[in-house]
């Protein structure tokens, strides 16, 4: 029973980060009646990174407070919380277009709620493609920083220029955690 109620709550506080989620984007996406400017867009693109980003933190506690008894449950129940909250959190807007903008009182533009979406989506989707490509720019210079650094370190004490190998640089990269794998 202690199990299934950490299960229960950590469900439970999942479920209200995913609809406080998708209020917002909905409501965001209502203040616009569905006609979004670029700059909307791209705020919108900055919300959803600003939801993910909190909630995995909050999937990795939760998940880690279920106490779990083996490794794959844990990995199922993180990896089961992350794919229904990036489902809604990812396309929320656009099941907004598809449903509810033409009953508001612009409707659709043309009266065809598809194309809207498909006007909108690949805006979207260059936003966060950019900002993950961003990401892994500043993941690529952050690496180069640190072996930059270890080597002035290294040349300042009196060494010389060190020729790191492949495991050498590794040791500088990013974690690759059970997150990581599921994103």
């Amino acid at each position: 029973w202690e199990y299934t109620g950490r299960m229960s709550a950590s469900w439970l506080v999942t479920a209200v980060a995913i609809v406080v989620n998708t209020v917002t984007l909905v409501l965001w996406m209502d203040l616009w009646e569905g006609r979004m400017p670029i700059s909307a867009i791209l705020i919108q693109a900055v919300l959803v990174q600003a939801f993910t980003a909190i909630f995995n933190w909050m999937a990795e506690a939760l998940t880690a407070a279920e106490n779990h008894k083996y490794q794959q449950q844990f990995y199922n129940s993180y990896l089961y919380k992350m794919f229904i909250f990036q489902f809604g959190n990812q396309y929320s807007p656009f099941f907004y277009i598809a449903m509810k903008q033409q009953f508001t009182e612009g409707g659709c533009r043309r009266g065809d709620c598809i194309w809207v979406i498909r006007s909108q989506l690949p805006w979207v989707l260059a936003f966060l493609s950019a900002m993950r490509v961003l990401h892994v720019v500043l993941a690529t210079f952050k690496v180069e920083f640190e072996l930059w650094r270890e080597t002035q370190a290294l040349i300042r004490a009196g060494g010389e220029r060190p020729n790191y190998c492949f495991v050498e640089k590794q040791s500088k990269f990013g974690r690759f955690r059970i997150r990581e794998q599921i994103e």
